[in-house]
């Protein structure tokens, strides 16, 4: 997907407090008050504006401006930078920005997050419960960078045992161009939630100036919240280093970030911290990265790591059985053969959900239990409830002339473009599919 139009993106203008589009302080006044119409770009009017008090369409889902975005896919655990749990403690909340432990008394945030010494920056060991907090001891703010290192009033692993700082990154990341970075933060989430830790694995797009950027592919992103969270990268020998804190980016929190270099401003960094802690042995991988626990299909045979070892199972011999997914918690086994044609996690006919989560072959219909059958957060079939977004986002999709889309409240919306004389197609990278 392309990247939005300027007018979707918000930059580094005005006052800090702002200006990034990922300090939540700043949510409500970009969104406007609860209900309300929010801040328009212009005047004027615009596909799906909100209804005026005598729009004929007031009793029907009317899409409004993609002002409000979402962390999409988020894990609650790294998928490529081997962070220890000691690690992933040590990335932490301000409750309006996020920032991480770079030492075991130091947190690396942006400046724009504007901490001061009144603040207080929280940690966990659950990702949605930063219930370690700690006082601000000191706060020093680069000059000309956004970025901001803080001393906090006690040593991370004796308040929260078991923390471990994630050292910065002092080399040069030109070369990093390409390459996988994983980012993390408290910021907001699909769901219009936010205050629980998450990571996302993107492609570092650029390295230029005093800026790396990473582009979620319109598919994931960080998000309001999140400024000051790390960008983290795998060192050369093979430990997990904090890159930079995010600065600004995509305002639809779906595609290019940006985050200010640690290596650019690595001797201010140091003047502060004094010496990087020793890098951390990453932890193993399952099976030595052969396989997981969650398993994989290699044809028909199902291959998984159980007690450290690989272990292959040729579903076809063991009574005709098919490999395939048993549902995205418990991951592939072998199932029956009745389930041979259907694709990976099941499908949806209709409100019929057909799949092979018990082992066997089953059907439910989901409208007797006043669901709907559509994709889960997952990207897998399952039965939702009527509001609920599952896998949709804000740009939504056409069903025949329906659109459907998820909204700011983070619920499913619908509309029947051909009551209105239209059809359902693609309007821009700001409206996603809508009536036209």
């Amino acid at each position: 997907m392309s990247s939005p139009p300027p007018l979707a993106r918000l930059t580094l203008l005005a006052s800090l407090a702002c200006t990034s589009p990922f300090v939540v302080a700043c949510l409500q006044e970009r969104v406007g008050p609860a209900g309300g119409p929010g801040v328009r770009p212009d005047d004027g009017e615009r596909p799906g504006d909100d209804p005026g008090p005598n729009d004929t369409c007031a009793e029907t889902p009317n899409k409004s401006v993609l002002r409000r975005a979402y962390v999409y896919h988020g894990t609650d655990r790294p998928t490529h930078v081997p962070l220890t749990d000691g690690q992933i403690q040590a990335v932490g909340t301000f409750h309006s920005c996020s920032g991480t432990f770079i030492t075991d008394e130091w947190v690396l945030t942006a400046g724009h997050c504007g901490v001061t010494t009144s603040d207080e920056f929280c940690i966990g060991v659950e990702p949605a419960n930063p219930n370690v907090c700690f006082g601000i001891a000191e706060v020093h703010s680069h000059a000309q960078g956004d970025m901001t290192v803080v001393r906090v009033d006690g040593s991370a692993s004796s308040r929260l045992p078991g923390t471990q700082p994630i050292p910065i990154f002092l080399d040069s990341l030109v070369d990093f161009v390409g390459q996988t970075a994983e980012a993390a933060g408290y910021g907001q989430q699909e769901d219009g939630g936010y205050g629980e830790r998450e990571f996302t694995a993107e492609p570092i797009a650029d390295v230029s100036g005093d800026e790396l950027t990473i582009d979620g592919q319109g598919a994931r992103g960080v998000c309001f919240g999140d400024s000051g969270g790390p960008v983290m990268v795998i060192a050369a020998d093979g430990s997990a280093r904090v890159a930079g804190a995010l600065s600004w980016g995509d305002g639809n929190c779906l595609g290019l970030d940006r985050y200010t270099r640690v290596d650019t401003y690595g001797d201010w960094v140091l003047s502060f911290i004094g010496e990087v802690p020793d890098p951390i042995d990453p932890p193993p991988p399952e099976c030595e990265g052969a396989a997981t626990s969650f398993g994989r299909c290699d044809g028909d045979t199902l291959v998984w790591c159980a007690g450290g070892a690989v272990v292959e199972r040729p579903c076809g011999s063991c009574g005709g059985d098919t490999c395939g997914l048993l549902d995205s918690t418990n991951g592939f086994a072998c199932l029956d053969a009745s389930c041979r044609d259907l694709p990976t996690g099941g499908q949806c006919a209709g409100s019929v959900l057909t799949s092979c989560a018990s082992g066997g072959r089953t059907a439910r219909d989901c409208a007797s239990g006043g669901d709907i059958c559509d994709l889960d957060v997952d990207g897998y079939p399952a039965c939702l409830a009527p509001t609920e977004c599952g896998s949709l986002d804000y740009l939504g999709r056409c069903d025949g002339d329906t659109a459907v889309w998820c909204n700011e409240q983070g619920q499913r919306q619908t509309l029947d473009c051909a009551s209105r004389g239209e059809s359902c197609g693609y309007i821009d990278d700001r409206y996603g599919w809508y009536c036209r």
